[in-house]
């Protein structure tokens, strides 16, 4: 079983089972009376086997006897079987059958039918006729078969079965099966749904699905829509569904998956993003009390305990050595902090050395951030930490009265939440009533309702701009300006953007939680990697191992296929001059500017493994990169890059950050940007849209000849994409517009500095920014 992107391309090895799924109705039956299956069990007319006809293959003649070998489908062949009083005569091989003929040949589609209790031929058909006749009868057959596993009581028993052994509430809009695809002889599933079953019982796909899945040679190549039903045994089995059905499935799926984990993580978005980067698995039930406290604090308008508490919760989740490396190589943690963990790991009862954290200064906003949140037990230990603490009387007066006026809050919250607790289900009818009451309810509705996921906005500038300075506070306006430029006008040409500066990592990191669609695909360049295979996969024995980098670009295809737009899918190198590049990059990036097609290895070597039946698929020696494809690198300033690299890509060099700007701890999430769709085939008048930026990017290079910078096909490209993004994303045809092409397309490109006179003289323009002065003068220096 190999995996793909967001689908899993599978080899199966089990029959669809025939029994039909019943069980007895649950108490919520009475919420499900109104339910309805999305689309019910197909009624199939019952057509005449003559006007019908069953599609078949011509393999060979048999001269001598008047015969031909023809080849059908099993499910075909299954039907043919069962017809009574039809006589069929057996080939040689499984599924092959000789019927009477005189004319067909090797290689013919024909149409079948029976006469006088034999099959023979009913007439002829094309290649693209025959596919849809094999899967529209296909279809029909196991249509049959599946329908009273799709009956209401079928769907509502499997359901329960499914929320039984995921351990879910009952309830009708959670999915009854696990959707998929055949097409092509191969099985397609959602990794991410795969993924989320396994962790939620604790174990692999591989154990609990084997078996429970098409098998090609039953069923056909496709394409055809099924779902995996878990049985009465607890092993899971296929049947057909239709698309609208295998839809809806896919729609519940999304919705559970985000409901049950927002309620699960509890945590804020500062600690997820921070989780991530770190590749620290993100827990998957709720936090216990002591825990749920350092997430409250980590949120606090006191910045000394907030990082306190971040640190402690980070070093609490992160179980591996290597991830606490990565905690102290960043800083977050040290010795203190370590001594006062132990001191938490060692202690009977974890939330007595809660208040331990908590400095004199501190108690009142600790204390405040409890209020109506998980672990508001905590409440009272602070306050007696507050009497030991504090011996100024008029200090203890107030701060009584403080803890007075909270517990009184306190109670009041409670009792309203036992209320709103029997009213969950009813709260969106009632929310007109509740309105006056929010205010005093919000600090308890946000501990009681679940949390919805980010929406998904339409990206505007200012709006890039301000989800990305929420995340990076170091990256400047300008500097955005020119990623998002760059990002949009890379996935159009198909070129790399490479980004320079000492926050590079931390803006590749964060651009997939700004940018819906994108995915996360984070590949580490190793110093000793030589060559193309280092980056594409080796050659074992008498198979390919994809690396992780062609595992990336798959499911950057697979989401491509699988979404109705097309955003663009970053996969991002870490540390491109750590190695090479001009070793391990110039396939990809001829494949990238020509025609998309990336060989993975010699064509001849996979000729010879079809010949000897190791592979099957006949294009798996090469990789097509998908449109709007983004390969983002970042620089470490390691070695000089290659001139076939940097005449290809789109370079951003970020500004130096700001000291007081990194020590923040950013939240952002409030939305991810929804890019539009901006094709090469957009018409644009440059002079007439941008007559001021052309004339200035024409003018500075011009200027910056002699230095290397050549005018050709690949930079008018270039050029004219990230005018037609800029056209896109409505900026202004100024001096900033000008600077951000100079910085994208020309500065970098210099080949050698054997005289500064050009860049002198491109300061004396005078619509020079002054950050591409200061850039100028950085080369000068």
């Amino acid at each position: 079983m190999s995996e793909t992107a967001s689908g899993i391309s599978l080899l199966i090895k089990n029959q669809p089972s025939k029994s039909a799924v019943t069980e007895p109705p649950t108490a919520t039956q009475r919420a499900e009376e109104s339910w309805q299956p999305t689309l019910p069990a197909p009624k199939l007319a019952e057509e005449s086997v003559v006007s019908e006809g069953w599609p078949a293959a011509v393999l060979h003649r048999l001269p001598q006897d008047r015969r031909a070998a023809v080849q059908v489908a099993q499910p075909i062949l299954r039907h043919l079987q069962s017809i009574d009083g039809l006589r069929l005569v057996q080939g040689s091989t499984p599924g092959e059958l000789l019927i009477r003929t005189t004319e067909a040949h090797a290689g013919d589609r024909v149409l079948l039918s029976a006469s006088d209790g034999y099959l023979q031929i009913d007439g002829y058909l094309s290649a693209d006729a025959y596919t849809r006749q094999v899967s529209r009868c296909v279809q029909r057959l196991l249509s049959q078969i599946a329908a009273p596993q799709t009956s209401i009581d079928a769907v509502r028993a499997a359901r329960r079965r499914l929320e039984s052994w995921l351990g879910l509430k009952e309830d009708p809009r959670n999915p009854w099966s696990l959707p998929g695809n055949l097409s092509e002889a191969t099985i397609y599933l959602s990794r991410r749904i795969l993924n989320w079953c396994s962790r939620r019982i604790d174990a692999p796909a591989s154990r609990w699905l084997d078996g429970g899945l098409p098998e090609a040679t039953q069923w056909g190549p496709g394409p055809l829509t099924f779902a995996s039903v878990r049985g009465e045994n607890g092993s899971f089995s296929p049947i057909i569904i239709s698309t609208e059905e295998h839809t809806a499935q896919s729609v519940a799926w999304r919705r559970l998956m985000a409901e049950e984990t927002a309620l699960a993580l509890a945590l804020p978005k500062s600690l997820t993003v921070v989780l991530g980067r770190l590749e620290i698995p993100l827990p998957t039930v709720p936090l216990p009390e002591p825990l749920a406290v350092l997430a409250t604090w980590s949120e606090t308008d006191a910045p000394a305990l907030a990082r306190r508490a971040q640190a402690l919760l980070l070093l609490s989740l992160a179980k591996d050595p290597e991830q606490r490396k990565s905690l102290s190589g960043l800083g977050i943690i040290n010795p203190q902090l370590e001594d006062l963990h132990q001191k938490w790991t060692d202690a009977g009862c974890p939330a007595d050395v809660l208040p331990g954290i908590v400095t004199d200064e501190e108690l009142p906003t600790a204390l405040t951030a409890l209020v109506g949140k998980p672990g508001s037990a905590m409440v009272a230990r602070l306050e007696a930490l507050i009497e030991r603490r504090i011996s100024n009387s008029e200090a203890v007066e107030k701060l009584q009265a403080h803890a007075a006026t909270l517990c009184g809050q306190i109670a009041s919250l409670q009792e309203e939440s036992e209320v709103l607790e029997t009213r969950r289900t009813e709260v969106n009818a009632t929310l007109d009533r509740l309105e006056l009451r929010v205010s005093a309810l919000a600090p308890l509705l946000e501990s009681a309702l679940p949390v919805a996921p980010l929406p998904t906005n339409p990206a505007t500038l200012p709006a890039f701009r301000a989800e990305l300075e929420a995340r990076t506070p170091g990256v400047s306006e300008a500097c955005a300006d020119r990623l998002l430029l760059a990002l949009t006008a890379a996935a159009d040409l198909g070129a790399p953007v490479l980004l320079v500066g000492p926050e590079s990592a931390e803006v590749a990191a964060v651009l997939p939680d700004i940018i819906d669609g994108t995915g996360r695909h984070h590949i580490p360049v190793r110093p000793e990697w030589s060559s193309e295979a280092d980056l594409l996969g080796q050659i074992q024995g008498d198979r390919f191992i994809p690396s992780k980098f062609t595992e990336a670009i798959q499911q950057v295809t697979a989401s491509t296929i699988s979404d109705e737009r097309s955003a663009p899918g970053i996969v991002w190198l870490e540390g491109m001059d750590r190695a090479d590049p001009s070793r391990y990059t110039p396939s990809l990036l001829a494949a990238m500017e020509r025609d998309r097609r990336l060989a993975l290895y010699p064509r001849a070597q996979h000729a010879a493994w079809q010949d000897a039946g190791t592979v099957t698929e006949p294009d798996g020696w090469q990789l097509n990169l998908p449109p709007g494809l983004v390969l983002l690198g970042t620089l470490e300033g390691h070695r000089e890059l290659p001139v076939s690299l940097t005449q290809r890509s789109l370079m951003v060099r970020l500004s130096p950050p700001d000291l007081s700007a990194m020590m923040t701890i950013a939240t952002g999430g409030r939305c991810r940007l929804l890019l539009p769709e901006i094709s090469s085939e957009t018409a644009l008048d440059i002079n007439a849209t941008f007559p001021l930026a052309w004339a200035n990017f024409q003018e500075a290079l011009m200027i910056l000849r002699p230095l290397g910078a050549r005018p050709s096909r690949r930079l008018a490209r270039q050029a004219t994409a990230c005018l037609r993004q800029a056209s896109a994303w409505a900026m202004a045809d100024d001096s900033a517009l000008s600077a951000h092409l100079v910085h994208l397309l020309l500065l970098d490109r210099i080949q050698s500095l054997t005289t500064t006179e050009p860049l002198a003289q491109l300061l004396d323009c005078d619509w020079l920014t002054d950050a591409l002065a200061e850039a100028i003068w950085t080369r000068i220096a």
